[in-house]
């Protein structure tokens, strides 16, 4: 069978409407705000005014005696652990002795209405001794006088040494540096945080809320109240958008939510305003970059040194996963034989860096791929051209040493880019008057799912039940988010029995019935739950094809199932529906129902040399993108955008699309308007209204060609797609208003203010 016609599926590689569509566009979604429950209490955390000092005082008896207040929790009524942290434990439920950035959590406070608990926060005391700030990664990095935490200000230090690493630019006849910053980003999820605890008679609890990882969340309260994890009930409510941004900090207020129901023995409501969520949740984590590169005459690479600072804010949550995507990530999709790359996180007094779509891989992307097409400009090539020379192909090893066999699509996507009508009209751009037009490229490449540093979490499992009516049900434990996975494993799990779509019901998370699937994120959903799936259907075939070849009388070798139903596979026009067969096997006690799992390809990394097969598999992509920039004004137009992605096989095209789409406007805001400001420690623009994101009027025509290099390991031969379009487009709108304007720009965002300094019509300072 040939490689393409082993792909051929009645829904596997076609578009199909997202099944949860029509309850959210009509507004029959209930979100957490929607959930109602008797003798509810509404909370509301108390966050520090100031970004880092000594908390001399914490008097909440007014608070107490305030109208409707029913409980205040701080720190010292914590009955088991007082810190929380996904992976190093490192911050405190309630800051009881010291606050690390304005919107440390320092209290909680329950009343019968949300405006009473509101009005309570204002009577709290506080006495705060400020201590010096630290807001600068590299800065933080440095300092010897002022420590954010006790061990020191560098949470995390990851590297790679390759080939000649003490010299990697020693035979280079060019070389380039640049220093280079990208800035925090804020996830901007429609749907703010919040949660709902509801405590029962038997000192179990179930928490609903707007999460990503429920799993992460059970174990969390089940720390900070001292029970069992099969007490704590989590049930992640209908989800408006994450991003990365509900990984870790729903752990840490679902738990303060448990401990006021626990404490009442009321269900309690916490529900963030935009401000409050702005303050308090995490970011993408800002870098600060330095990197060289050396080249032979001909463009091929010999060899990068890159240090990156990544400012990990006032906790650790994700930064370690984060900075090891970056440091695999910070030589890009090349071939280079001699490398040196060091990455670092350290402490500032920010809100907490977390996960953020493509953690890592955007900032690292962004620092090649300028450093790259600076090097262009000294060779006098194209950066393409460059490009070319140097991407990874089949046969080739990546910058930690490992092989790539198959399934590396990144030539192709080059070839199509470079083929497209945005590149070849790229000499007839507009260059002279108050408007002028660039053109920018970047490749990427990005590892799929955990890879080595979370393999041991690279697991997923999926219960699959097929009922007697022919319907059937899946649970699994990654959450619907809004990126559209329940719709693709039902395609999935529809083509694994043959049936049609409206068989298959993917049911809500609820860990008491879910399996422990890992996190959601990384682009893993598609791959980890999809193998899940099928495996379980495998389970299931025996059963089924032994009911339809009693009911058609042949042999079950000789059954197929499709167009929802069984066949006989010699030919024969005889056919059952999929209920019958269904019925027959329950009253033929057949079993239907299985547990399926599937746990990635092993992967390894040698933390002190950088080598090693870090992930299982990589999708990869280019984009070009050409842009319009107002010399007068600094405003820039991105025109458009053409994203070539290799993703394996496109379990959903239109969904493909989407994420594209998607991926490439949010990194448009990355790379043009979005820009945190911080006064004194203190964030000045938390809402929508200062905090400029992309409206729909700049959203750019939008060209996705799909690559399909089929992977070798994912279901049908998927790849990961949900992260991939954020990652280059950052680089390739940087590179294409440099185009425009004859300046290399170093970071973003590029906004109006920093273009026209750039130009030389504002001056500095």
């Amino acid at each position: 069978m040939s490689k393409k016609d082993k792909f051929k599926y009645k829904y596997v590689g076609n578009s199909i409407p997202r099944i949860d569509a029509r309850s959210k566009v009509t507004g029959r979604t209930d979100f957490i705000k929607d959930m109602q429950f008797p003798n509810l209490l509404h909370a509301k955390m108390v966050l520090s005014p100031h970004p880092h000092a000594h908390i001399q005082n914490l008097d909440v008896s007014k608070v107490k005696r305030s109208s409707g207040v029913v409980c205040v929790l701080i720190g010292s009524d914590v009955p088991h652990e007082n810190q929380v942290g996904l992976i190093i434990k490192d911050q405190p439920l309630f800051a009881d002795k010291k606050v690390r950035y304005a919107g440390d959590a320092m209290a909680i406070i329950a009343a019968e209405t949300e405006e009473e608990a509101k009005s309570a926060e204002s009577k709290i005391q506080i006495e705060l001794k400020p201590i010096r700030t630290l807001y600068s990664a590299e800065k933080s990095f440095n300092s010897k006088r002022t420590l954010i935490h006790p061990g020191g200000n560098v949470l995390s230090h990851l590297k790679i040494r390759r080939g000649n690493h003490a010299n990697p630019l020693k035979s280079a006849a060019v070389t380039v540096e640049a220093s280079l910053k990208t800035p925090h980003q804020e996830h901007a999820y429609l749907e703010t945080l919040g949660t709902v605890v509801v405590p029962h008679k038997d000192g179990s609890v179930t928490v609903y809320g707007s999460i990503q990882c429920p799993y992460y969340v059970q174990r969390s309260v089940s720390e900070v109240l001292g029970i069992k994890f099969n007490k704590v009930k989590i049930v992640q409510a209908a989800t408006g958008g994450a991003f990365g941004g509900k990984e870790d900090v729903p752990s840490e207020i679902c738990s303060r939510v448990a401990l006021v129901a626990v404490v009442t023995g009321r269900p309690v409501r916490l529900i963030m305003s935009r401000a409050e969520d702005a303050i308090y949740s995490s970011k993408r984590h800002p870098f600060e970059m330095r990197y060289k590169i050396g080249a032979k005459k001909n463009g091929k690479l010999v060899g990068v040194i890159a240090e990156q600072y990544a400012a990990a804010g006032a906790y650790a949550t994700l930064s370690p996963v984060v900075m090891f995507r970056a440091v695999i990530h910070a030589a890009g999709p090349y071939v280079i034989p001699n490398v040196k790359v060091d990455t670092y996180a350290c402490y500032t007094n920010h809100p907490p860096s977390g996960a953020f779509r493509g953690f890592g891989a955007p900032q690292s992307a962004f620092g090649i791929e300028r450093t790259m097409d600076l090097l262009a400009d000294e060779l006098g090539m194209d950066p393409i051209e460059l490009r070319e020379r140097n991407i990874l192909r089949v046969g080739d090893r990546t910058v930690t040493n490992q092989l790539l066999s198959q399934s590396v699509g990144l030539p192709e996507t080059l070839k199509l880019v470079k083929e497209s009508s945005l590149l070849k009209s790229k000499n007839r751009k507009k260059r002279t008057g108050r408007y002028v037009e660039g053109v920018g490229t970047a490749c990427m490449h990005y590892g799929n799912t955990l890879g080595a540093m979370g393999w041991y979490l690279d697991g997923a499992g999926a219960h699959v039940q097929v009922h007697r009516d022919g319907s059937i049900s899946v649970a699994v434990g990654i959450t619907e988010l809004g990126q559209g996975s329940g719709t693709t494993l039902v395609q999935m799990a529809a083509d694994a029995f043959g049936v049609k779509t409206e068989r298959i019901r993917v049911l809500e998370v609820d860990t008491s019935y879910v399996p422990d699937s890992g996190p959601t994120v990384a682009s893993r959903s598609t791959i980890m739950s999809g193998n899940a799936i099928l495996n379980a259907a495998e389970q299931l075939k025996p059963s089924l094809t032994k009911a339809a070849g009693r009911l058609l009388k042949i042999a079950p070798s000789k059954v197929i199932f499709k167009n929802d139903r069984a066949y006989d596979a010699s030919g024969k026009r005889k056919s059952l529906t999929f209920e019958a067969v269904a019925e027959n096997a329950f009253v033929n006690n057949e079993k239907l129902a299985a547990a399926g799992w599937w746990v990635a390809p092993y992967s390894q990394w040698d933390i002190k040399t950088g080598m090693g097969s870090t992930y299982f598999a990589y999708s990869f992509a280019t984009h070009a993108v050409k842009v319009r920039v107002d010399t007068l004004t600094g405003k820039t137009k991105v025109l458009e955008v053409v994203a070539a992605h290799d993703v394996g096989k496109a379990i959903n095209p239109e969904g493909v699309r989407a994420q594209s789409e998607g991926g490439i406007v949010q990194g448009i805001g990355y790379a043009l308007y979005e820009d945190l400001q911080f006064k004194d420690g203190k964030l000045m623009n938390p809402y929508f209204s200062n905090y400029i994101l992309p409206y729909p009027e700049e959203t750019p025509k939008i060209s996705t060609l799909i690559v399909e290099e089929i992977g070798p390991d994912g279901p049908y031969g998927a790849k990961s797609m949900g992260e991939p379009p954020i990652i280059p487009i950052g680089a390739a709108v940087v590179s294409a208003v440099s185009n425009a304007l004859g300046v290399q720009f170093r970071e973003m965002p590029l906004t109006p203010e920093r273009i026209l300094r750039g130009i030389g019509v504002l001056k500095n300072g």
